[in-house]
Protein backbone atom coordinates (compact mmCIF):
# COMPACT_ATOMS: atom_id res chain seq x y z
CA UNK A 1 0.00 0.00 0.00
CA UNK A 2 1.32 3.46 -0.90
CA UNK A 3 2.05 6.01 1.80
CA UNK A 4 -0.82 8.52 1.83
CA UNK A 5 0.11 12.01 0.72
CA UNK A 6 -0.79 15.03 2.82
CA UNK A 7 -2.86 17.60 0.95
CA UNK A 8 -2.37 21.12 2.27
CA UNK A 9 -3.73 24.57 1.58
CA UNK A 10 -3.40 27.74 3.62
CA UNK A 11 -6.69 26.78 5.33
CA UNK A 12 -6.18 23.11 6.20
CA UNK A 13 -4.11 19.92 5.95
CA UNK A 14 -5.77 16.61 5.10
CA UNK A 15 -4.54 13.06 4.72
CA UNK A 16 -6.53 10.09 3.37
CA UNK A 17 -6.08 6.52 4.57
CA UNK A 18 -7.51 3.50 2.76
CA UNK A 19 -8.74 0.94 5.32
CA UNK A 20 -10.46 -2.44 5.20
CA UNK A 21 -13.09 -2.64 7.93
CA UNK A 22 -14.81 -5.73 9.36
CA UNK A 23 -17.52 -3.78 11.20
CA UNK A 24 -18.18 -4.21 14.92
CA UNK A 25 -21.14 -4.94 17.14
CA UNK A 26 -21.75 -3.16 20.49
CA UNK A 27 -19.47 -5.68 22.24
CA UNK A 28 -16.61 -4.88 19.82
CA UNK A 29 -16.70 -8.21 17.95
CA UNK A 30 -16.12 -8.39 14.19
CA UNK A 31 -19.39 -8.82 12.26
CA UNK A 32 -18.42 -8.88 8.57
CA UNK A 33 -16.77 -12.02 7.20
CA UNK A 34 -15.30 -10.14 4.25
CA UNK A 35 -13.94 -6.66 5.02
CA UNK A 36 -15.23 -3.64 3.12
CA UNK A 37 -13.12 -0.83 1.68
CA UNK A 38 -13.36 2.42 3.64
CA UNK A 39 -11.63 5.77 3.03
CA UNK A 40 -10.77 7.68 6.20
CA UNK A 41 -9.90 11.38 5.87
CA UNK A 42 -8.07 13.12 8.72
CA UNK A 43 -8.25 16.92 8.67
CA UNK A 44 -6.62 19.74 10.65
CA UNK A 45 -7.88 23.27 9.98
CA UNK A 46 -5.50 26.23 10.23
CA UNK A 47 -5.91 28.32 13.36
CA UNK A 48 -7.81 25.54 15.13
CA UNK A 49 -6.52 23.02 17.66
CA UNK A 50 -8.98 20.27 16.73
CA UNK A 51 -8.42 17.28 14.45
CA UNK A 52 -11.41 15.63 12.77
CA UNK A 53 -12.07 12.62 10.61
CA UNK A 54 -14.64 11.80 8.00
CA UNK A 55 -15.35 8.34 6.63
CA UNK A 56 -16.59 7.18 3.25
CA UNK A 57 -18.28 3.87 4.05
CA UNK A 58 -21.42 2.11 2.78
CA UNK A 59 -22.28 0.94 6.32
CA UNK A 60 -22.66 4.41 7.83
CA UNK A 61 -26.17 5.49 8.76
CA UNK A 62 -27.64 7.92 6.23
CA UNK A 63 -28.92 10.26 8.94
CA UNK A 64 -25.80 10.22 11.15
CA UNK A 65 -22.30 9.69 9.74
CA UNK A 66 -20.99 8.59 13.17
CA UNK A 67 -23.20 5.47 13.32
CA UNK A 68 -22.22 2.14 11.73
CA UNK A 69 -24.99 -0.27 10.64
CA UNK A 70 -22.75 -3.26 9.74
CA UNK A 71 -24.02 -5.37 12.66
CA UNK A 72 -27.66 -4.36 12.21
CA UNK A 73 -27.33 -2.39 15.45
CA UNK A 74 -26.36 1.23 15.92
CA UNK A 75 -22.73 1.52 17.08
CA UNK A 76 -20.20 4.33 16.76
CA UNK A 77 -17.83 4.07 13.80
CA UNK A 78 -14.34 3.36 15.15
CA UNK A 79 -12.73 5.51 12.42
CA UNK A 80 -14.91 8.61 12.99
CA UNK A 81 -13.67 11.06 15.64
CA UNK A 82 -13.18 14.67 16.68
CA UNK A 83 -10.31 15.63 18.95
CA UNK A 84 -10.80 19.05 20.57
Amino acid sequence: MDIPKIRTTKNYAMQEYPVYCHGRNPEGNIVLGDPIFVMVKIRKDAGCNSITSSVECPCLDDSNDWICRASGERVNCVYRFDIP
